[in-house]
């Protein structure tokens, strides 16, 4: 044999003997929209929707974390708490009014998702247009994660309607509770930017038109245990006069959490 084709054989069966480098197992998907809304209200659910103790409850959002080194799935639901007029027909929200908010949670174990938590009513939130849906998911903005040693913290992306055509972009704060339960805490909203495209003409008056976005970052600092949160905004804001003009340092806000209202609060506006 030619001593090329010896060489070619002696690199084949070493190559044959190398063992193939295992490639690492995926996870399995995580539990969809009707399995999780089942598991919430303990009854069949249909299209994000389901009933439990005759209130009808609605898939939100969902999310995932790592939480005490194990990956969690928790999706979140709203509730109205008058649905509709005695008549049937439907009725309009004014600002202010309140949905409730429900979670269920589920845990990455030796391959499976399997259930561990679910509330009912941990917390309340400002709905969102005439309809009363609850703000839209911001899907432009990634959603805001840090690890608290006893936990998660996490800052979720939506958008709510306002008058005029305005819409106010904020991070829904939400905190795993640090016995490693599966349960939650709400700690409000942290504002973090407004536009208002679809009511300023851009074409006629740009200079009326304006949309800023914003950044959440931790400053070290805690109070009870909560982290402080600094917001920074970047893009166009409202100025004086009806004008707008370009974000600075100024607008950025720094938001701790109030005890007295389980909550997170701007600095400034106390």
């Amino acid at each position: 044999m030619p001593r090329s084709m010896r060489r070619l054989a002696g690199l084949l069966a070493l190559t044959a003997s190398v063992p193939a480098t295992a490639q690492p197992e995926r996870d399995p998907p995580a539990p969809d929209r009707e399995e999780l809304m089942t598991a919430l209200c303990e009854t069949p659910a249909t299209d994000g929707t389901c009933t439990r103790n005759g209130k009808e409850l609605t898939y939100w959002l969902a999310f995932d974390t790592i939480v005490d080194g194990r990956k969690w799935h928790t999706a979140i639901a709203t509730a109205q708490a008058q649905p509709s007029s005695e008549s049937g027909g439907a009725r309009y929200f004014a600002p202010g009014e309140m949905l409730s908010l429900s979670q269920v949670t589920y845990v990455l174990e030796k391959g499976r998702w399997t259930f561990k938590a679910r509330q009912i009513d941990f917390g309340s939130i400002e709905s969102s247009g005439a309809a009363g849906n609850p703000p839209m998911v911001d899907e432009a903005a990634a959603p805001f994660r840090q690890n608290l040693g006893d936990g998660t913290l996490v800052g979720y992306p939506t958008r709510a309607l306002a008058n005029e055509g305005i819409s106010m972009s904020a991070y829904s704060m939400f905190r795993s509770q640090p016995d490693m339960s599966g349960r939650w805490i709400y700690a409000g909203d942290i504002a973090s930017g407004s536009d208002n495209g679809a009511g300023c003409n851009q074409d006629e008056a740009p200079e009326t038109c304006y949309a800023s976005t914003g950044v959440l970052d931790l400053t070290g600092k805690t109070v009870a245990g909560w982290p402080e949160v600094k917001v920074s905004v970047s893009g166009r804001v409202p100025g004086a006069n009806g004008k707008v003009r370009n974000a600075s340092k100024a607008d950025g806000a720094l938001w701790r959490f109030d005890v007295a209202k389980a909550a997170y609060s701007n600095a400034k506006a106390r």
